[in-house]
C-alpha cells in the first residue's frame, strides 16, 4: 500500500508516528512517502543558502523529515541527537568545532564510513569563501552538513538527502516537490507582497491574511516550481495521500502551488485526506477552515475530491465549514484527535492515524456482512512474501467474526488456505463463543465452516464442505469430462501431475504456467475439452483453469446477499476486482444497490482495512 504525505518540517510528526505504529511497524507492504518543499530561508537555513549564492534550497524540512523517520525507525540512534546539535562560535573556529562533533558521533557509530562522508560535507562548505564571515550563533551543525552535500552533489538537495539517508541506514523517502533554488514570497489581500520567507511564518496580520504565493530566484526573477517526476509518479502510485497539518502558506501550499501538481492530483486514483490544524498558525491568523478551503479548491484540488479531517477540540474557526467551503469537498469529519495531554498545536499520533482510516475506509464500514477474497487479498499468494502482513489479517479475520458478519470467497481450493488464528492474539474461550467462519472456495460454488483455531479436517487432509451452493457448476460425476477423466488426459498430454489440481470437483487449475507456456497449454486443454460444456479460462498470472461457465465467485455473494435474512448491506474486498475471479462481482456490485467493493492492490490495504473496522466495531460495542 503506498501512502504519500504532503508535509512541512514539524506539522506531520504526529501523523507521521500514528501511521507508522498503526501500520508499518507491525506490518509488511507498506510504503510511506514524505513530499516537502524547501524554501525555508530564516535563521541558518537562509544563511547556508547565503554561504552558497543562493544555488542550493533550504535544507531545514528535509533535515526534519530524516529525523522523524529516523527516530521513528531507530529511537536510540546517536545521529538523532547529532541532527539537532546546535553550536555558537566564531567564524575563525567554526571548522574545528564541526568536526569535534562529527569526531564525537564517530566514537558512537560502528562504521566510519558516513563520518567520513560529514567530513568531505564539512569541508566542502567551509571552502565557500562566505563562510567565514559568518556569525554563528545558535547555528544548526546538520544545515552545514547538507548545505556541503548539496554543493558537491551539483547544488541538489535532493541527491543530499539520498546521500544522508544511506549514511543513517534509513529508506531514502523524503522527496522535493522541486529540486529548484527559489525563494518564497506571498501576496496579501489587499495586495502587498512580502518577499522573506521568514517574515511569511510570522505574519500575525489577521486583518489582511495572505491570498497567494510567488516565486523568485537568486536573481529576483520571477520563477515557478514545477512538480518533480520523483513527487508526481509518488501521487499516481498512491493508495492515499494525506494533507498534514502544519503552516498552510509557508509550508504546504507553496508545494501545491508547483506546475504540475494539479494535474497529477487530478490523474491520481489516490483518496485525499486533509487534516485541518487544530489552531490558527501565525501565517493564517484571521482565516478559518472555510477560508483555506477556499483557497485550496478549485484551485488546486477538483471540488469533491477533499476528506477534510478536523478535531473535536480544535479552535472554533476549525470546528465547521461554512456552506460554500462545504460544498466544495467530498466530505467533512469531526473526530477526537487529541486529549487532555496534547499539546494546543498538535494531534494524538494513535487517534490521528485511526481516524484517517476511518476517513478512508468510511464508504466500506457500515456493512451488514464482510466478504473477503483470499489469494493476493487476505494472504500474499507467494506466501513466503508480507509475512507479519498475512498473519495480521489471519488474527484480524478471526477477531472481526466474534464482532460482526465475516466470510471468505476464494478460487482456491479450501485445503490451500489458512485461516487459523494465533491462540496468544485471538484466544480459544473468544472464538468458541462465535460463529465458525464461512469460506465459500473452490470458485465460490462449495461452502464451508471453518473453526478459526483447529479446522476439522478429514483422515485425507482435506476439509468437509457442508454444501454446494451451485450444483450446475460442478464437473460430470463420470465420463470423459469428469475430474478424474481430464487429469489423466492432461497427463497424457505432458502436463506434470503435481501442475494439476482439482478444486472441489469444480475447478481442474493448472499452475504454474509460465507466460511463454500458456498459448500451447490453453490450446492443448480446449482440445480436451472440446464437445463439452467446459470452458478454459486464465486466472491470475499463473493459472489456467477448466470449469464451467456458471463457475463465478458471484454465486457466493448472490447467496450471502439477503435484505431478508438481515444482509442489505454487503462490502466485498478484492485484488481482482476490474480483471481476474473478483471481476464478476465488481460487476455485480454496479448492478446491485447496497454491494460495495473494496479493491486492495496487496493483503497490507485490507490489513488497514481489517484494523480500522475492528477499533471501529469495537467502539461501538463499548457505547
Amino acid at each position: 500500500m503506498n501512502i504519500v504525505i504532503f508535509a512541512g518540517g514539524t506539522g506531520s510528526i504526529s501523523l507521521q508516528r500514528g501511521m507508522y505504529r498503526a501500520l508499518e511497524a507491525c506490518l509488511d507492504g507498506i510504503d510511506t512517502k514524505i513530499i516537502v518543499n524547501a524554501y525555508d530561508n530564516g535563521l541558518s537555513t537562509g544563511t547556508v543558502r547565503a554561504v552558497m549564492g543562493g544555488r542550493i534550497l533550504g535544507p531545514s524540512d528535509v533535515r526534519k523529515n530524516q529525523a522523524t523517520r529516523l527516530s521513528l525507525l531507530k529511537p536510540g540512534s546517536p545521529w538523532l541527537d547529532f541532527l539537532g546539535r546546535r553550536f555558537s562560535c566564531d567564524a575563525a573556529v567554526a571548522f574545528d568545532t564541526c568536526i569535534g562533533e562529527v569526531n564525537k558521533l564517530a566514537g558512537k557509530l560502528d562504521s566510519q564510513g558516513p563520518c567520513e562522508v560529514l567530513t568531505h560535507a564539512i569541508e566542502t562548505y567551509f571552502s565557500f569563501p562566505a563562510a567565514g564571515t559568518v556569525k554563528y550563533d545558535d547555528f544548526s551543525l546538520a544545515n552545514i552538513i547538507y548545505a556541503g552535500l548539496c554543493a558537491s552533489h551539483d547544488f541538489s538537495l535532493r541527491n543530499a538527502a539520498k546521500v544522508m539517508a544511506a549514511a543513517m541506514g534509513i529508506p531514502d523517502n523524503v522527496l522535493l516537490n522541486d529540486d529548484a533554488p527559489l525563494y518564497l514570497g506571498a501576496i496579501t489581500k489587499a495586495g502587498r507582497r512580502v518577499y522573506d520567507e521568514g517574515d511569511i511564518v510570522a505574519w500575525s496580520n489577521e486583518h489582511d491574511p495572505f491570498a497567494d504565493v510567488f516565486f523568485i530566484d537568486a536573481a529576483g526573477k520571477d520563477a515557478h516550481p514545477e512538480l518533480c517526476v520523483e513527487a508526481w509518479k509518488a501521487i499516481l502510485d498512491a493508495d492515499l495521500v494525506i494533507l498534514s497539518s502544519g503552516t498552510p502558506w509557508s509550508s504546504l501550499i507553496p508545494t501545491y502551488a508547483s506546475i504540475g501538481f494539479r494535474e497529477a492530483i487530478a490523474q491520481s486514483k489516490a483518496a485525499v485526506v486533509m487534516i485541518m490544524n487544530r489552531c490558527p498558525d501565525k501565517d493564517s491568523l484571521g482565516q478559518s477552515g472555510s477560508d483555506l478551503i477556499e483557497v485550496l479548491v478549485p484551485k488546486y484540488f477538483d471540488p469533491g475530491r477533499l476528506h477534510v479531517l478536523a478535531d473535536r477540540n480544535s479552535h472554533p474557526d476549525f470546528l465547521q465549514l461554512a456552506t460554500s467551503a462545504r460544498d466544495k469537498v467530498a466530505s467533512f469529519t469531526l473526530s477526537e484527535l487529541s486529549s487532555v495531554e496534547t499539546p494546543t498545536h498538535q494531534h494524538d499520533p494513535a487517534k490521528l492515524a485511526h481516524a484517517v482510516g476511518s476517513v478512508y475506509f468510511a464508504d466500506y464500514m457500515r456493512s451488514d456482512i464482510f466478504v473477503f477474497d483470499y489469494d493476493d487479498t487476505l494472504c500474499s499468494r507467494e506466501r513466503s512474501q508480507l509475512q507479519r502482513t498475512n498473519r495480521a489479517n489471519v488474527n484480524g479475520i478471526a477477531c472481526l467474526n466474534a464482532l460482526t458478519k465475516v466470510a471468505i470467497c476464494t478460487g482456491n481450493s479450501v485445503s490451500a488456505i489458512d485461516l487459523r488464528a494465533d491462540t496468544d492474539v485471538v484466544t480459544v474461550e473468544q472464538l468458541n463463543g462465535h460463529a465458525k467462519l464461512h469460506v465459500f472456495a473452490d470458485g465460490g460454488v462449495n461452502e464451508y465452516l471453518i473453526h478459526a483455531v483447529t479446522p476439522r479436517r478429514d483422515d485425507n487432509g482435506d476439509l468437509n464442505p457442508e454444501r454446494c451452493i451451485s450444483p450446475d457448476a460442478l464437473l460430470p460425476a463420470d465420463g470423459p469430462y469428469s475430474a478424474p477423466a481430464l487429469v489423466s488426459a492432461l497427463e497424457r498430454v505432458g502436463i506434470p501431475r503435481e501442475m494439476i489440481s482439482i478444486r472441489g470437483n469444480a475447478i481442474i487449475a493448472i499452475r504454474p504456467v509460465e507466460r511463454r507456456d500458456r498459448a500451447a497449454v490453453i490450446g492443448l486443454a480446449r482440445r480436451i475439452v472440446n464437445g463439452s460444456d467446459l470452458q478454459v479460462r486464465e486466472v491470475g498470472t499463473t493459472t489456467i483453469e477448466i470449469c464451467k461457465p456458471a463457475l463465478s465467485k458471484s454465486v457466493a455473494v448472490k447467496h450471502l446477499f439477503s435484505p431478508a435474512r438481515g444482509h442489505a448491506r454487503m462490502t466485498y474486498v478484492g485484488d481482482e476486482l476490474e480483471c481476474g475471479n473478483d471481476q464478476d462481482i465488481g460487476d455485480l456490485s454496479r448492478e446491485t444497490s447496497g454491494i460495495k467493493c473494496l479493491h486492495v492492490r496487496s493483503p497490507a490495504k485490507t490489513a488497514y482495512f481489517i484494523r480500522t473496522l475492528t477499533s471501529h466495531l469495537n467502539g461501538h460495542a463499548r457505547g
